[in-house]
C-alpha cells in the first residue's frame, strides 16, 4: 500500500456514503484527479489549480495547455478535466432535448447557454418552434471565427421549412466580448426576419451570449419592425 492509498479510500468511501453535497470543491477535485494521477498528493495540486483558476468552474473551462502549465498536472490529468468538462456540457445538453416550451427570452438563453460552453468561436443556433413554443430542433448553421461570423439568410429558411416552424429564436455567441449587437447583427437579424416573413414564419428573438450574460433583440426592440406576428396556439 502506497503512502496515500489510505487517505484515498477513506475519500472515496466518503463521497460514496456522503455524496459531493458534503464535500468542499478542492475535495471533489482532489478526488477526481485520483483517476490521473495515482501516485502523488493530488489535495495540493486540487488547491494549486483553484488557486490559478479561481473555482471548479474556471478549472474545467481553462485551456489544456494552461492546465498543463500548472505543477502536478500532467497530459493525463488535463485530458481528464476536459473529458469531465465535456461530459458536463453534454448532460446539460441533453437535460435540455425532448419536448420543451421557451415561454421567455430567459428560458430560451437557459436553453441555449450549454450548446456555448467552451465554445471559442462565434456560431449561430437556429431553434425552430411549433405554434405552442415548442423547440422541434436546434441545429447549428454558420461557425466563424473568435470575432465573426457569416449567418446564411438561405442556411435558417431552409432549416426553418424543413421543420415546418412557425416561429424561430436565432443566436450565437460573442467569447471574446460582451453581448451587444453589432450595426452587422442588427441588419442581418432583420434580413432574416423580413426573408422568414415572407415564407409565413417568424423570427420571435435573436439572442447573443456571452459568459452568463445575454441580450434578447426582442426585449430590446431591435425586432420590432418587419416581425410578423407570432400567436401561441392555446390548449
Amino acid at each position: 500500500m502506497g503512502v496515500h492509498d489510505g487517505h484515498r479510500k477513506r475519500m472515496k468511501s466518503r463521497f460514496r456514503q456522503e455524496g459531493a453535497g458534503a464535500m468542499r470543491d478542492h475535495e471533489l477535485l482532489e478526488l477526481l484527479l485520483f483517476y490521473a494521477i495515482p501516485r502523488a498528493d493530488t489535495n495540493s495540486i486540487a488547491h494549486a489549480l483553484l488557486a490559478r483558476f479561481g473555482s471548479l468552474r474556471g478549472v474545467l473551462e481553462a485551456p489544456v495547455d494552461a492546465l498543463g502549465n500548472v505543477p502536478g498536472v500532467g497530459e493525463h490529468a488535463a485530458t481528464l478535466l476536459k473529458v469531465m468538462s465535456a461530459v458536463h456540457g453534454r448532460v446539460q445538453e441533453q437535460a435540455m432535448t425532448g419536448p420543451c416550451t421557451l415561454a421567455t427570452s430567459a428560458d430560451a438563453a437557459a436553453y441555449l447557454a450549454p450548446r456555448y460552453q467552451d465554445v471559442d468561436c462565434e456560431c449561430v443556433y437556429l431553434l425552430c418552434l411549433d405554434g405552442r413554443r415548442r423547440v422541434t430542433c436546434c441545429e447549428e448553421v454558420a461557425r466563424g471565427a473568435p470575432t465573426q461570423v457569416e449567418i446564411s439568410v438561405r442556411s435558417v429558411a431552409e432549416l426553418a421549412l424543413r421543420n415546418a416552424a412557425k416561429g424561430v429564436i436565432l443566436s450565437h455567441n460573442h467569447p471574446a466580448a460582451p453581448p451587444i449587437p453589432s450595426r452587422e447583427d442588427e441588419m442581418v437579424t432583420l434580413q432574416i426576419s423580413e426573408a422568414l416573413s415572407a415564407l409565413g414564419i417568424t423570427l420571435v428573438d435573436h439572442i447573443i451570449l456571452s459568459d452568463e450574460e445575454y441580450i434578447s433583440m426582442a426585449d430590446s426592440g431591435i425586432l420590432t419592425h418587419a416581425r410578423r406576428p407570432y400567436r401561441p396556439q392555446i390548449l
